[in-house]
């Protein structure tokens, strides 16, 4: 009888998705990212790309520029639903020791100002 296994689920038995964000999220990818961006827009590439009477340079700035920006939000997106999916909070769980002003202290504090200076000589 051969073996039904989840459309989901890869040999190491946890979900790709859930696989590439973790890699995505880490700091070696994160590194090589910013390695790649130094090789890309170094001396040698663009030397090999800049012809004379060829936009080629153009074309190899922007499409290298665009591939990095595409890694970065993936890296980016990655990096926040990492936080959501190990349920820390969006402020890194600062909420509780920073509590939301209600703008009442700043208000009485206004007007009690305005009351002292009007007492002023």
């Amino acid at each position: 009888m051969p073996m039904v296994r989840d459309a989901d689920a890869t040999p190491t038995g946890g979900r790709p998705l859930n696989r590439l964000r973790s890699v995505l999220a880490g700091a070696p990818f994160q590194v090589l990212v910013f390695l790649l961006g130094c090789v890309l827009f170094g001396w040698p590439l663009l030397t090999v790309a800049d012809r004379p009477g060829d936009p080629g340079l153009l074309h190899y700035l922007y499409g290298s520029w665009a591939a990095l920006i595409a890694l970065l939000a993936a890296v980016a997106r990655a990096t926040a639903g990492a936080g959501r999916a190990s349920g820390d909070d969006v402020d890194g769980g600062n909420a509780a020791s920073f509590p939301r002003d209600t703008g009442a202290s700043c208000a009485s504090g206004t007007a009690s100002s305005a009351a002292n200076d009007g007492d002023r000589p």
